[in-house]
């Protein structure tokens, strides 16, 4: 699985949760400068059904592949992805 993340001071952690689901952990990295974080989430060759935020609810649309998530101040996203199908 090829995730793309492009934001510097930016921890990612992917994590295959079902065959049809992934995980993705993003964390403001900046404790020197906190502040929110914009992050570009590309994913090259996944055919994606949804994307969403497990604790808050909010869904991201994806076009060309790729989708915006802002990370908060200090914070975490735990963002779900689910693929139309199974990942191998």
């Amino acid at each position: 699985l090829h995730l793309s993340i492009r934001r510097q001071r930016q921890m990612c952690i992917r994590d295959r949760v079902s065959p049809t689901h992934l995980r993705l952990t993003l964390v403001d990295g900046g404790y020197l400068a906190p502040m929110d974080r914009k992050v570009k989430v590309t994913l090259n060759n996944l055919a994606v059904k949804k994307v969403s935020d497990i604790l808050d609810g909010t869904s991201y649309s994806v076009k060309d592949s790729s989708f915006d998530v802002t990370v908060p101040c200090g914070m975490f996203r735990f963002i779900d992805i689910e693929l139309q199908k199974p990942f191998m």
